[in-house]
């Protein structure tokens, strides 16, 4: 189970880079990554789902407004906190 969760993570994470950096913007991937990031809130209420929930919450805007921020790579550094901590687990 943590694998998949880590390989939608990974899903999310470069979706949200294609369109940082504007590779492509694919708005549907987002849309559903971030129905994903709020999905797991519901099934796993912890501070790390919350958090998930928040960036949820900015791909969302992203998806909408076709933003982007300095807040990209504080969820850069997110990603990478979960995925070592995963590894080493």
């Amino acid at each position: 189970m943590i694998w998949l969760l880590m390989f939608f993570d990974m899903v999310t994470l470069i979706s949200l880079t294609m369109v940082q950096f504007d590779v492509v913007n694919p708005a549907i991937i987002l849309y559903y990554c971030s129905a994903y990031l709020g999905v797991k809130l519901l099934i796993f209420p912890d501070i790390m789902s919350l958090i998930d929930f928040v960036v949820g919450i900015y791909i969302l805007l992203v998806a909408i407004f076709g933003f982007s921020s300095f807040f990209y790579y504080i969820i850069l550094a997110w990603f990478a906190y979960k995925f070592v901590i995963t590894l080493l687990a």
